[in-house]
């Protein structure tokens, strides 16, 4: 699963987005969030899908290359889908058991699915635009002014970068663990080579949590 993350990885091509400054295209990128979150039916998604297809063509970054860096959030996206299938009340569409399909629970269900959707991949665009350290100073020139009120512009700005360079890392970590443990199976010493490895992954995993917390405060 950890093969398909893209999340951080910047994907390399010459076009007018990835030439632009990086504030801009952090700026843009919140502002794309509120749309996300201010948008209350499926008109509005459509307009907000068109100018991400377009911004995505503009980018010359492949659909197909972001459409793999959703395969690791699929279950949450299955699951909330899930979730919202069963606990909104309306008409029943379809009934199982106890629990029932209503419409209203098919259309929000549908709605926060593609809300997520779009979420992931607007946000995934700025990394695959963006070199790390550029979006590193462009987060950093953004906060600059909130070193007035005492907001560690710098540190926050390192950690983010710290923790979205290591994202790829952790995917060619895991990728040389399994190589390792194919080449090692035969070795009289396999077993004790291939019991470290879990243990390996889980603490190579502990330098993408201040990603994950600035993500989950949103």
């Amino acid at each position: 699963m950890l093969r398909d993350i893209t999340l951080g990885q910047y994907y390399p091509r010459e076009s007018v987005i990835h030439r632009l400054d990086p504030r801009v295209k952090i700026a843009a990128t919140f502002l794309y969030l509120i749309m996300i979150f201010v948008v209350r039916d499926f008109t509005g998604y459509a307009f907000v899908t068109c100018v991400l297809a377009a911004v995505t063509a503009v980018s010359h970054v492949p659909v197909k290359f972001m459409a793999r860096g959703m395969k690791p959030v699929m279950f949450i996206i299955v699951f909330t889908f899930v979730i919202n299938i069963f606990v909104y009340k309306g008409t029943v569409l379809v009934s199982l058991g106890p629990l029932n399909i209503t419409d209203n629970g098919l259309r929000q269900a549908v709605f926060i699915a593609v809300r997520l959707i779009l979420l992931i991949f607007g946000t995934s665009l700025l990394t695959y635009t963006t070199k790390p350290m550029q979006l590193t100073d462009g987060f950093e020139s953004i906060m600059r002014p909130f070193t007035k009120v005492g907001l560690p512009a710098h540190e926050i700005a390192m950690m983010m970068s710290i923790a979205l360079r290591f994202i790829p890392v952790l995917r060619i970590v895991v990728i040389f663990i399994g190589m390792e443990s194919v080449v090692f199976v035969h070795d009289k010493h396999s077993f004790d080579h291939i019991s470290q490895e879990p243990r390996r992954a889980a603490a190579s995993g502990f330098a993408a949590v201040p990603l994950f917390f600035f993500l989950a405060t949103l």
